[in-house]
């Protein structure tokens, strides 16, 4: 199973991880997150859900893409320019753009970057700052395996092409 999808493949298995990890946040009987989301008319509502399946999408492509996608060097220096991209936005928003939407949306009064721990769409997966650091931890790791592979093709294509 590891390293055999196509990129493609591994977008729709994203998004349907997305879709169902969506409606599991949906069926979640988190009582603070549900009071808040009770405020919320059926637009706002809509819009949070959106939210929440982009930013579920996105963080299990981000974390598993290189454990699911054949390797190839183009496809790796993509992942991590995008994930550069990701950084920088954290880096000048004080946290990613799609959790502030949520926060603020479930509390008005929200502060970008007061509460970077504090991730509605994670806790509806499973509350737990376990769960938390487990997942940050992931992300990290995956990027360090994918520079690795970077760093280990392009020098493996430098040396092979010069013995030859």
């Amino acid at each position: 199973m590891l390293n055999k999808f196509t990129i493609y493949q591994t977008i729709v298995i994203s998004i349907c991880f997305g879709i169902i990890a969506s409606i599991y946040a949906y069926i979640n009987s988190h009582t603070i997150i549900k009071n808040q989301e009770k405020k919320l008319d059926i637009i706002k509502k809509i819009r949070l859900y959106v939210i929440r399946f982009t930013h579920y999408s996105i963080s299990f492509y981000a974390r598993f893409y290189p454990l699911l996608t054949e390797v190839f060097l183009f496809n790796d220096i993509i992942y991590l320019f995008f994930g550069v991209l990701i950084y920088i936005h954290w880096v000048f928003f004080s946290e990613c753009v799609l959790s502030i939407q949520e926060k603020q949306m479930l509390n008005p009064n929200y502060i970008a970057g007061s509460d970077r721990k504090y991730e509605p769409f994670f806790m509806l997966l499973h509350n737990s700052q376990e769960f938390y650091d487990i997942i940050q931890y992931l992300a990290i790791i995956v990027a360090v395996i994918v520079i690795l592979r970077v760093l280990y093709m392009i020098y493996y294509k430098k040396h092979s092409f010069s013995t030859k």
